[in-house]
């Protein structure tokens, strides 16, 4: 006659692997082995823990999803702005300014003929998409 077989609370083993917990934790919260719980996992469900543990995974990645969603239609800006840089490409604009100004075009003066052609030339080859020669 071998040990009494112990009992697993799998309803408590699926919350804890659904909220990301890894097996070595939900084994210590058993007050189980992990060994343990991998062997029983195999022998009740016919996977392996890894498969096991994916499968609650994604069951708790939808409800996290599912809560951001609604916590962003509920308007909570910062989960608004996550997830659309997450799902949408949607970035932050930099401000280059020290003061937190709005940036203005540059304004250049021109004070002889020759650093105004230099500059014409400047713009035409940056509008053109031409590099200068070395000679220019």
């Amino acid at each position: 006659m071998g040990r009494k077989k112990i009992e697993i609370d799998w309803l408590i083993v699926d919350e804890k692997l659904s909220n990301f917990c890894e097996g070595t934790e939900v084994a210590a919260f058993l007050g189980i082995n992990y060994v343990t719980l991998e062997r029983r996992i195999k022998e009740k469900y016919k996977v392996d823990f890894v498969e096991y543990k994916r499968q609650k995974r994604a069951k708790g990645e939808i409800v996290l999803r599912e809560l951001q969603m609604k916590s962003a239609k509920e308007g909570n800006v910062t989960m608004l702005i996550w997830l659309g840089k997450q799902y949408l490409n949607q970035t932050d604009k930099a401000d280059y300014t020290s003061k937190g100004e709005s940036l203005r075009p540059l304004e250049i003066i021109v004070d002889s003929h020759e650093t105004e052609e230099s500059l014409k030339n400047l713009i035409d080859a940056a509008k053109n998409n031409k590099g200068l020669s070395k000679e220019q």
